[in-house]
């Protein structure tokens, strides 16, 4: 007869071997997607240029490292990026439905990028290659710190922060089709392909720059994987255990918001990743956040490397925008949470 230890080691023990297996299918779609394209490259020879061993032909080498494998790289981190991000601001709302695209944070980065694009407009003086991405990062904060003024209000609730930020969404929509109005034809094609997102972009110089942000707020989630396991709780419970809820809540929406906004600023729009990647890793592992949390990661990962891998063979000869793919799959997964929820959402 199992005592209460051993039923907790053994489930315990069953939620790390998930994170493993979809660690593992992680790895062999990486692979897959940097040797798929144009121009097929075996399994045998990726692995060996990863790893710095001599490939026969030379040009694979050039086609690994400088072209592909910064995109998978780039599918990867922007997949666990997304993922944390909406798995948290699910876990401070108490929400199912929260994600940085719903919340309004991708909204507002579309918009600065719009306004640089269309008028050459530069925020705070960014200028150069990087004028659109300073925009968006700029103006993703911006409509993330909207949604922390409305919950810094007396008597807001998770449901009216998610409001706010679908207010926030439809009103960077708007101004948005009045700059497409405006645009020229090559600015137009220029907005267009961004607000459809695109890994296309990733050099090693923004991989480095996403390492460092993962590496910069991962120990912040570790410190505090308990007290998000508690909060779940609701937030009375975790007050009487000790933890600071507004002070934790406001912290965490301001890391998500950094991760959303960075992710967005270099790619585009990408929706659905942040929705449906925590999900179902709650399914599989539960709310305990030394679980969640890597699994979600994985998850997000996963996901979106297998979305990377379908962009570039649903259409031969053609890469189609991630966000496209990712919208496609993510919105009947919307539909069935709004009915799954539909007795408490919003």
């Amino acid at each position: 007869m199992y005592s209460l230890e051993q039923d907790y080691k053994l489930n315990s023990r069953n939620k790390i071997m998930k994170i493993v297996l979809f660690s593992i299918l992680t790895f062999f779609m990486f692979i897959l997607d940097i040797s798929t394209g144009p121009l097929p490259i075996n399994f045998y020879d990726v692995v060996k240029s990863i790893l710095g061993m001599d490939l026969s032909n030379p040009k694979y080498t050039m086609i690994i490292i400088d072209v592909r494998l910064p995109v998978a790289l780039m599918a990867i981190l922007v997949g666990i990026f997304l993922s944390l991000s909406g798995a948290q601001m699910q876990t401070i709302l108490n929400n199912p439905m929260a994600d940085p695209f719903i919340l309004g944070i991708s909204s507002g980065a579309s918009l600065g990028a719009g306004l640089a694009i269309v008028f050459g407009f530069s925020a705070f003086g960014v200028v150069g290659q990087y004028m659109i991405v300073g925009n968006a990062f700029l103006f993703a904060i911006g409509a993330s710190c909207i949604v922390y003024l409305v919950s810094k209000m007396r008597s807001v609730t998770s449901e009216t922060m998610i409001l706010a930020g679908i207010a926030i969404m439809f009103g960077c929509s708007a101004i948005l089709s009045i700059l497409q109005l405006l645009a020229t034809e090559r600015a137009l094609k220029m907005l267009t392909f961004w607000n459809m997102g695109s890994l296309t972009g990733a050099n090693w110089f923004v991989i480095k720059l996403f390492t460092i942000a993962l590496i910069i707020v991962l120990p912040f989630f570790i410190k505090n994987v308990w007290a998000l396991t508690i909060l779940r709780l609701g937030d009375e419970n975790a007050k009487s255990l000790g933890v600071s809820v507004e002070s934790l809540r406001m912290r965490v929406l301001f890391i998500v918001s950094l991760l959303s906004a960075v992710v967005v600023s270099f790619v585009g729009t990408i929706g659905f990743i942040g929705l449906v990647a925590p999900h179902i890793a709650r399914l599989m592992v539960g709310e305990e956040q030394r679980f969640f949390i890597p699994l979600t990661a994985v998850m997000g990962a996963f996901i979106l490397i297998c979305t990377s891998y379908l962009s570039k063979i649903i259409i031969p000869g053609m890469i189609l925008p991630i966000g496209v793919i990712t919208s496609v799959v993510g919105l009947p997964f919307f539909m069935f949470m709004i009915l799954k929820n539909k007795k408490n959402a919003f």
